[in-house]
């Protein structure tokens, strides 16, 4: 246990620099190949950008895991010996006494890496959703809850079993066509899990550079409102009365609170109404693509473990 506990900052510091490293290289690709994303139909585009989201983690994780466990990264890295300290060969021997705890002791701590990236975001998100749960009051049959807030405010509240929040400054601006359009875009968050799909991914972001995760989140975020918007449009039969409602709601309030449907500005209500009755036709090719990317994703496991099993090893004198 002594052994785990003493090797485990070096598991941590090699999966950190690996995933900053990935995180640089996947933020100046993404940079270019992002107009080609952004022309994709917007549900599979929220795929793909999660994806691209936890790429770097995810593959430094593996990098790490293979590393730090003989039993799996021995076929990556020869025989060698080190001259210095007597000729003998042998396979990487970074392990510490019980692997399988340290391959847990990395995976735990890596997820709370990655957890500790949103625990201001859901901190404030937190305050603000308890106060809006608290004073929500049921409509029976409605399929929302209402809250005495002048302003017009529609949300999706909670990460696994989210509920609709409308505001009863919003049920006084809106005809019951309105309402239903609301309601159903509202309703397809929920189904989608678009909340806990934003925490996942700042959570997963966090080796990217700040101006490419701010990027990455706000893509997320405008394809899961267009692919809402699609399900309204098809729920409702209407896409113009879908983009009438937005610019309606876009021009009745100013309001910038980020779990409010008024709070877009109005680029995005532009592009979402362009969504609406100018959609994409790019459908995401699922197989090619996800063979593609399974390919390019293990090559670097393939070609960063031996050089980074030499350098931990000369690492590991210091230690």
């Amino acid at each position: 246990m002594n052994e785990t506990l003493a090797i485990l900052p070096l598991a941590l510091v090699a999966f950190a620099l690996l995933a900053l490293s990935l995180g640089a290289f996947a933020g100046t690709v993404y940079r270019r190949v992002r107009p080609m994303i952004l022309r994709y139909v917007p549900h599979q585009r929220a795929h793909i950008l999660l994806w691209i989201g936890s790429w770097p983690m995810a593959v430094a994780l593996v990098c790490t895991l293979l590393t730090f466990l003989p039993a799996l990264g021995a076929g990556f890295v020869d025989h060698h010996c080190h001259p210095l300290e007597g000729c003998m060969a042998h396979v990487p021997a970074l392990a510490a006494s019980d692997p399988g705890r340290l391959a847990g002791l990395i995976v735990l701590c890596v997820s709370i890496i990655g957890l500790s990236a949103v625990l201001v975001w859901c901190a404030r998100l937190r305050r603000v959703g308890a106060r809006l749960a608290a004073s929500a009051k049921a409509v029976a049959g409605a399929g929302y809850r209402v809250i005495d807030e002048t302003s017009p405010i529609a949300c999706s509240l909670g990460w696994l079993r989210p509920q609709v929040v409308f505001s009863r400054g919003l049920l006084g601006m809106t005809d019951t066509r309105e309402r239903a359009v609301i309601l159903a875009h509202e309703l397809a968050h929920g189904r989608r899990f678009d909340n806990l799909r934003q925490l996942l991914m700042l959570g997963a972001t966090w080796a990217y550079g700040s101006r490419v995760r701010r990027l990455l989140v706000a893509d997320l975020r405008a394809a899961s409102e267009q692919a809402c918007d699609a399900e309204a449009a098809r729920t409702v039969r209407d896409p113009r009365l879908v983009a009438a409602t937005l610019i309606r709601l876009a021009r009745a309030t100013r309001c910038r609170h980020s779990l409010a449907v008024c709070g877009i500005d109005g680029a995005d209500i532009e592009a979402r109404v362009h969504a609406l009755l100018v959609p994409a036709r790019t459908a995401f090719p699922t197989l090619p693509w996800a063979v593609s990317g399974l390919a390019a994703s293990s090559i670097f496991p393939a070609a960063s473990i031996a050089p980074l099993h030499h350098v931990l090893e000369w690492l590991a004198r210091f230690v």
